[in-house]
């Protein structure tokens, strides 16, 4: 999934460009992938297992989610000492002094699931937590957005 998702950085939409795989930043990171935009600044992807859990029974986060953006919060920290070196920076190309970061975690499998996801989301601001279907549905709406274009500029 790791692959398919670093050859198809457009699924995380437009502003993408291309994607570096296994990317060790700082020190001690080493991020599943980075996310190159437009205007040449990274994000860092963390991607966790299709079946985790993502919402406990009693509605709560679950313990694989709240992990998964801990172990994220620590890579942009990393990411943010290592751009704010000079020296480092320079050696590992690092141009973004806060980069964002992505997770994408387990399935959503019912609106409230969605709904507290939605939640986490809001309060997070360099992070955005995502399902295997969000990326799925943000896919989906790219094409469809390219294919309009495609009609439109055929007539």
């Amino acid at each position: 999934m790791q692959e398919f998702l670093f050859k198809h950085a457009w699924l995380f939409g437009t502003e993408y460009i291309s994607a570096e795989p296994q990317k060790l930043r700082g020190a001690h990171s080493k991020f599943d992938f980075y996310l190159e935009r437009f205007n040449k600044t990274n994000d860092i992807v963390e991607i966790k297992c299709i079946s985790d859990q993502i919402i406990n029974k009693d509605g709560s986060i679950s313990a694989k989610v709240i992990q998964a953006v801990d172990q994220l919060i620590d890579y942009l920290e990393s990411s943010t000492a290592a751009a704010h070196s000079r020296v480092i920076g320079d050696e590992e190309g690092l141009k973004e002094l806060r980069p964002r970061g992505i997770v994408i975690i387990g399935k959503s499998n019912n609106p409230k699931d969605t709904e507290k996801l939605d939640k986490w989301n809001f309060q997070l601001s360099r992070i955005h937590i995502m399902t295997y279907d969000d990326v799925l549905k943000k896919g989906e709406s790219v094409i469809k957005h390219i294919e309009k274009q495609e009609v439109t500029s055929n007539e």
